[in-house]
């Protein structure tokens, strides 16, 4: 967790923002993955 911490300091992001960014980019990599996979 230090890590995150880390970049969100580096981006002047609050770590739950930054987490919740991360989540949505997770979230929009496997939509985007599903229709090449067809």
């Amino acid at each position: 967790m230090e890590n995150i911490e880390t970049k969100a300091k580096k981006l002047g992001l609050d770590k739950g923002y930054y987490l919740l960014l991360m989540a949505i980019l997770e979230e929009y990599e496997e939509a985007v993955e599903l229709p090449q996979a067809c």
